[in-house]
């Protein structure tokens, strides 16, 4: 009986591919959880944007003078006083742009030509975030798709859930 099985072991040649496979696939186990450490760490301690820390030094939101992104940058900083309990100033958005801000908007130099009616980008490259839309409407629309992603929900005309965030970052992208 030792004998049968032992010859049926050695004549099968799938026994010899699965142990192959089954080294391939620990192999393949490893190296996808290492690129995934490296990416999540990136991501992690890369270069965000940080928009408040601690609950301290905001980041300015700048927009131009048009009524409806102006309201779009303040229910921006509403909300994100609202999270991290900082105090966010918003501006009128002036030549040359500074090189740390929340610019929402239609500002000179912002990365958004190209964009359909009532549509929007959300960027981040460097120390700047970009809310654009393809008209102000597009605008308000970006900065409440930015306070869902940070995880601010509206269920009705008075309920709401608002996150507390002591420190909001957003990975560049």
């Amino acid at each position: 009986m030792i004998k049968l099985a032992y010859s049926i072991r050695s004549a099968n040649p799938d026994h010899a591919g699965a142990a192959r496979w089954l080294k391939g696939w620990r192999h393949r186990l490893c190296v996808g959880l290492a690129s995934f450490l490296i990416v999540a760490g990136s991501e992690a301690f890369g270069a965000d944007q940080v928009l408040v820390n601690a609950g301290k030094d905001p980041c300015s939101i700048f927009a131009p003078t048009n009524k409806m992104e102006m309201a779009a940058a303040t229910e921006l900083a509403t909300y994100l006083a609202k999270m991290s309990g900082a105090k966010f100033i918003v501006s009128p958005a002036a030549e040359p742009l500074p090189e740390r801000g929340v610019f929402v908007g239609r500002v000179s130099g912002a990365p958004g030509d190209g964009l359909e009616t009532d549509a929007f980008r959300i960027r981040v490259q460097g120390q700047r975030v970009y809310v654009l839309g393809g008209n102000p409407i597009g605008t308000l629309y970006g900065v409440y798709a930015l306070l869902e992603r940070l995880g601010c929900r509206w269920w009705s005309f008075n309920e709401e859930d608002v996150p507390t965030l002591a420190t909001i970052a957003l990975p560049e992208g």
